[in-house]
């Protein structure tokens, strides 16, 4: 390479400098520099729509705060929730077969033979009133109602 290299005249010698300098800084614009431009400005789109994103969450977290003032707070205690949960389901005319601790702040609760709107429509106002959340919800469908069992958090 070397003596095909100084066999070609000194302009020769000159244009095949460079020729290959600028094809050394072409490669270097296409394969370097270009990449890590699109991929700067493809992350300058991403965090300008991650702080769109902040500013709606914090507005959403500002309502539920101010769902949160209506909402009654839950106490720890098993059993004045059990209690209220038994209150709420009469009311409701729901029929509870059964209730059981899971955890300290879990309940699992079963129905039979209830009706799907009615459950939905008690679970509903439970959690609009309380800080009481769903789990986990699992229904079987018998002919006209529904086996439930509902995990519940508080």
């Amino acid at each position: 390479m070397k003596d095909w290299f100084l066999q070609k005249t000194a302009n020769e010698q000159k244009i095949i400098v460079i020729a290959g300098f600028l094809s050394c800084l072409l490669l270097s614009y296409a394969f370097v520099y270009l990449p890590i431009a699109r991929s700067n400005l493809t992350l300058e789109k991403r965090i300008t729509k991650q702080q769109q994103n902040l500013l709606l969450m914090q507005s959403m977290a500002k309502k539920v705060k101010r769902l949160n003032v209506n909402r009654t707070p839950v106490t720890t205690d098993s059993t004045q929730i059990m209690t209220l949960i038994e209150k709420t389901t009469k009311k409701h005319q729901l029929k509870i077969t059964q209730i059981k601790p899971l955890s300290k702040q879990r309940l699992l609760i079963s129905f039979e033979k209830v009706m799907f709107n009615d459950a939905i429509r008690w679970l509903d106002s439970l959690q609009k009133s309380t800080s009481i959340s769903v789990d986990k919800f699992s229904s079987q469908n018998n002919k006209n109602s529904i086996n439930l069992q509902i995990t519940l958090s508080y």
